[in-house]
């Protein structure tokens, strides 16, 4: 009998949970793929209890992202937050969407964002996990849509960067001299002196540094 049939009739007939019918399909020989498929298929359960399932059974998060991701076509969004509902720690979701499914860390940290996960959890392991530097992180949380204020916070707590780096950084990723004196003033309460040097060291042009000062802070004008 194929795997479908079977798992109607494990369904229908003896009513088994989930985690028991997977467990059961596991010891009689189905790969994860087929798997998959038939508890989509068949039983059509969504994205977080089959990755649940799978994990209490005893997969490993690679194989299951792998199977998710081929098997469902499932997008990157929607397997991190299977992953989280099945019990994954954020370590261990944004290595697997980067090693399995080979994901660069723009969009690793756009599927943790949209699975929950908060910007300092996400700075702490686009760092210590994907191994990116302080304006890879920046551009990948712009591009996971957090805003200046967010970015400005988590990575001057979590990584310790200091105005001048965090300067750089914040512009590397596209943020303007104006949203960087905003943020600086209002997150990290820096003064008008220590804004103005840290955009200097991150190569922002005097005239520019000028007039975000005027204009944001009214300083220089």
């Amino acid at each position: 009998f194929g795997i479908d049939l079977i798992v109607g009739a494990l369904d229908g007939v003896l009513g088994l949970g989930t985690d028991v019918l997977v467990g059961a399909l596991d010891a009689a020989g189905f790969g994860i793929e087929l798997i998959v498929g038939a508890l989509d298929s068949v039983l059509s359960l969504p994205l977080d209890a089959i990755a649940a399932a799978l994990r209490l059974v005893g997969f490993e998060i690679g194989p299951i992202t792998e199977a998710l991701s081929v098997v469902l076509n499932a997008s990157a969004e929607a397997i991190a937050a299977a992953l989280e509902f099945a019990g994954f720690t954020i370590e261990a979701i944004a290595g697997a969407l980067s090693s399995v499914l080979n994901l660069g860390g723009d969009v690793v940290a756009a599927a943790l964002a949209a699975a929950g996960f908060t910007v300092e959890a996400i700075t702490t392991v686009l760092d210590s996990v994907l191994g990116l530097g302080s304006d890879a992180i920046a551009a990948a949380l712009k591009f996971a849509g957090f805003g200046i204020g967010a970015i400005t916070g988590a990575m001057s707590s979590v990584l310790g960067l200091g105005a001048d780096a965090l300067a750089g950084a914040l512009k590397f990723a596209g943020f303007t001299a104006e949203a960087i004196v905003g943020a600086f003033e209002s997150v990290l309460g820096l003064g008008e002196s220590a804004i103005e040097a840290a955009l200097g060291a991150a190569g922002f042009a005097a005239d520019v540094i000028a007039s975000a000062l005027c204009t944001v802070l009214f300083f220089l004008c």
